[in-house]
């Protein structure tokens, strides 16, 4: 019979388990905060990572997250599993007492130890969350640690904040809504140095902005913040699901949507999940459809509404500690393209079977083939849709098209602004973040809010602010940029901002002589064609009928095509840019371009439009 060990040789054993799982828990600290460790151990080992190719990186970097959820959920099974086994030792092992008290400690010490080491890592993921600010229940207003100006510098500076709608895309660096506002003060204030500072960052959301106001030498005169687009696509990659969705597809025990729902109550694995997503967000779809006309959300409810707290929590911190330092503090809002961009992904309610999800699917398919040959009919079946599924982003949008060709405009922008808030993968920001500028502007009386979606309605004959005013989803063009500016200049004027002369009116600012003032000569326009190409290819995929997309990706691609071939902007056929009348008498008549079908209602004539100096 074999002899029990000796109790040194039981806490050797003991000590070596408990030395190998601290190195384990080291080794995966230390993938962790790789990047850190990085940028402090050695500037070289950062070069050379950033040397290696993109698509390189970025698979070592996920399968480095991969690594590290495997690993922790293998870990919390082998410690419970340890912990467990045990307790079952201690109860059921019929086993001396002596021997059976070693096998539960050879049980219980690496469970307990590794268990331990697992939730020391979630403390440590918790307070590096916390000190990060990803969630800040209560942000204080931001210290503004620049420098007033020095006495008798009467200079106007405008510091302007935010995405790529407050760059000016996509004519940024060139122009954008302050840069036109601080163009016409220059008549406003003749002899005062007016200069415009944008450090705004395309695909930037609220969090980013701290980091864009850091650096300021000089306390400027007034915050421009335009911010709001980003929040989920900046967030959320495109194929991302949360799982879980539809009641009747819960996941299996072992299926990955079911492990990454548990993971999920663990900080540290939230943490590697965050990252998972931001490292994703840059990977581009396979150009072929990969999405369902049912589909479901990017995201769950509650992280819908830890993004508005966050938001409203950031925004309203901007604004108080801008207050406080003296800087007029101006809120444009974000404005979207509603009309002329249909929704990315449409989900039905979580409750809605299999059988009725696949149903409607084929309905849907069938209304959409009478839009042509019956648009009565297929208006009347949409309504029925509509009435019975509502949270339905794509019936939305497709009825409101149909009424707009009707002319009922009133009930066109309601779906069309439905179809919006119902879209599962936004691109354009949300009504709900909409109303936090208005309540923020409300409470705080400084406030200048240019109100954009306000804004451009007004400025269309039936308040519908499509194509007439847009380039995009979400970047105006040049009239579009220049209606935000007038509201601007409108609203400074009535406040006396600056020390506005009393009698002046505000410049009046039209379309043509902003593009002469800003150069949009024939190789911006071109580039301009080659960024909203870029821009519709790239999104047009993460829908699951990319058809309307790839015909404006085809569609700036081909005025690129007339521009760099000769032809003038004003009659290349640019989308998006339609305007009165040519600057210029037309030397060259316009090329013939392809059609493509589908368009989500019909296109107004691109073959007039105003352009720079070529």
């Amino acid at each position: 019979m074999r002899s029990a060990l000796p109790v040194p040789s039981i806490v050797w054993r003991a000590f070596r388990t408990v030395l190998a799982i601290v190195a384990a828990v080291a080794i995966a600290t230390g993938w962790i905060l790789g990047p850190a460790l990085f940028e402090l151990a050695s500037s070289r080992l950062e070069t050379a990572w950033v040397s290696l190719p993109e698509e390189v990186r970025l698979r070592a970097t996920l399968l480095y997250i991969d690594a590290i959820l495997n690993g922790y959920a293998i870990a919390a099974a082998i410690s419970i599993g340890m912990i467990f086994g045990g307790f079952v030792v201690g109860l059921l092992s019929r086993a001396e007492p002596r021997l059976r008290r070693r096998r539960q400690i050879r049980l219980l010490a690496p469970g307990i130890i590794l268990l331990g080491s697992l939730a020391t890592l979630d403390l440590g993921s918790t307070i590096w969350t916390s000190k990060r600010g990803d969630w800040p229940p209560n942000l204080q207003p931001i210290p503004w640690k620049s420098t007033a100006k020095s006495e008798g510098d009467d200079s106007i500076e405008l510091v302007v904040v935010g995405e790529s709608s407050a760059r000016g895309e996509p004519y940024a660096p060139w122009l954008s809504a302050a840069q036109i506002a601080g163009w016409a003060l220059k008549s406003v204030f003749p002899g005062r140095a007016i200069r415009v500072d944008i450090r705004a960052q395309g695909g930037a959301m609220i969090r980013n902005l701290d980091k864009q106001l850091e650096g300021i030498a000089r306390r400027p005169d007034a915050l421009i913040v335009c911010v709001g687009h980003n929040e989920f696509a900046s967030r959320f990659p495109w194929m991302r699901e949360p799982g879980n969705y539809y009641d009747d597809e819960m996941p299996t025990l072992l299926s990955p949507g079911s492990l990454t729902s548990v993971l999920r109550y663990s900080p540290a694995c939230r943490l590697a999940l965050s990252a998972w997503d931001r490292q994703r967000i840059h990977v581009r779809p396979p150009r072929f459809p990969t999405r369902e006309l049912v589909d479901r959300p990017a995201f769950m409810t509650e992280e819908a509404t830890a993004i508005r707290e966050e938001f409203a929590a950031r925004l309203e911190a901007i604004v108080a500690g801008s207050e406080r330092a003296g800087i007029l503090p101006i809120l444009i809002m974000p404005v979207s393209n509603d009309v002329d961009f249909d929704p990315s992904r449409s989900a039905l309610a979580p409750s809605t079977s299999r059988a009725e999800r696949a149903a409607f699917a084929r309905e849907v398919e069938r209304v959409r083939m009478l839009e042509e040959s019956d648009p009565d009919a297929a208006l009347e079946l949409d309504r029925e849709l509509v009435a019975r599924h509502p949270e339905f982003a794509e019936v939305q949008y497709r009825m409101a098209r149909l009424l707009e060709r009707r002319g009922e405009w009133d009930e066109a922008r309601a779906h069309y602004v439905e179809a919006r808030e119902r879209d599962g993968m936004p691109l354009r920001m949300r009504e709900d973040l909409r109303r936090i500028y208005r309540e923020i502007a409300a409470r705080y009386p400084s406030v200048v809010l240019v109100d954009s979606p306000i804004v451009l309605e007004r400025a269309d004959p039936h308040g519908l602010p499509g194509d007439r005013f847009f380039h995009d989803a979400q970047h105006p063009n040049l009239r579009g940029y220049v209606e935000l500016a007038r509201d601007l200049l409108a609203q400074l004027r009535e406040r006396r901002a600056f020390g506005w002369p009393e009698g002046v009116e505000p410049p009046t600012i039209d379309v043509e002589p902003c593009a002469r003032h800003f150069r949009l000569d024939r190789s911006r326009w071109s580039e301009i064609c080659r960024r909203e190409a870029a821009f519709h290819g790239a999104v047009a995929f993460i829908r699951h009928d990319p058809e309307f997309r790839l015909g404006r990706e085809a569609d700036y691609l081909w005025a690129r095509q007339q521009i760099e071939s000769g032809v003038d902007p004003a009659l290349a056929g640019i989308p998006g840019w339609p305007i009165d009348a040519p600057s210029s008498p037309a030397s060259v008549t316009s090329p013939s371009r392809p059609s493509h079908a589908d368009s989500p209602r019909p296109r107004e004539s691109t073959s007039k439009m105003g352009s720079g100096p070529a």
